[in-house]
């Protein structure tokens, strides 16, 4: 047992989780990167789960904020393949629901650019009402300049041509935006912690086995429940429990 004197608490947990790690079985073949990117003059994460790709604002210059663009607001989903993108891509205004528009694009691994581009919508004047899509509308073109986290092997470019392996996760803790989750992933020792997949930062619309909207610290993948289980959360993260992401 653990000296719970002699140690801090992150330490402690780093000490308990690892002394399990025996029993995990080899990595999951499933991954999950991030990627942060300039866009306009809001910071933007860039997150690939298995080829499922998601572009959400982190830190949203002033004027995106006055249309009502908040930290964890998603302005791209689709998936990539080798370098290739499609999805969907959203056009924003105060008090007006998202507009949506399908965009393809491309993720260019020589200049550290991604882009998106599509027909976008156009409102009526001082109103939320689509009246027509446009070609030349600021928001036709997409430009994302990355600069830093992920690379070119695991920051979806290449690897996302892998079939997606879900997994099995072990949840630690849920909140409503990527800051909170990522205060509490630092608090229970950082990025990788725990068994042989290691905790991170998931968003939980990247999988169809957990609810929408939330920002998880989870342990994972695992490939199967027991593997999961077998990891001992529980003692550190009362509450802690295993679901698997799809």
């Amino acid at each position: 047992m653990l000296n719970k004197q002699n140690c801090g608490r992150k330490l402690c947990l780093v000490v308990l989780l690892l002394s399990v790690t025996s029993f995990v079985a080899g990595p999951a073949s499933a991954y999950y990167t991030e990627s942060r990117a300039n866009h306009n003059g809001s910071t933007m994460v860039v997150s690939n789960n298995d080829g499922n790709i998601t572009i959400e604002y982190e830190r949203p210059k002033s004027s995106m904020r006055r249309q009502g663009v908040r930290n964890g607001t998603m302005l791209f989903e689709g998936t990539i393949s080798g370098n290739r993108l499609n999805g969907v891509a959203r056009v924003f205004r105060r008090g007006c629901a998202p507009a949506e528009y399908n965009v393809t694009g491309r993720w260019n691994v020589g200049t550290g650019q991604l882009s998106l581009q599509g027909s976008a919508p156009m409102r009526v004047r001082g109103g939320c009402r689509v009246v027509r899509y446009s070609n030349s509308s600021s928001n036709a073109y997409l430009l994302f300049n990355i600069t830093g986290g992920g690379d070119v092997d695991h920051g979806g470019v290449q690897g996302a041509a892998r079939p997606a392996t879900c997994g099995w996760y072990i949840v630690l803790t849920c909140h409503g935006n990527r800051s909170a989750a990522r205060r509490s992933l630092n608090d229970l020792g950082g990025e990788g912690v725990g068994g042989q997949a290691g905790a991170k930062v998931i968003n939980t619309n990247n999988f169809s086995g957990f609810n929408n909207g939330h920002y998880c610290v989870a342990d994972g993948p695992y490939g199967s429940q027991g593997e999961a289980g077998s990891i001992a959360w529980n003692e550190a993260v009362p509450g802690a429990y295993v679901k698997k992401g799809c």
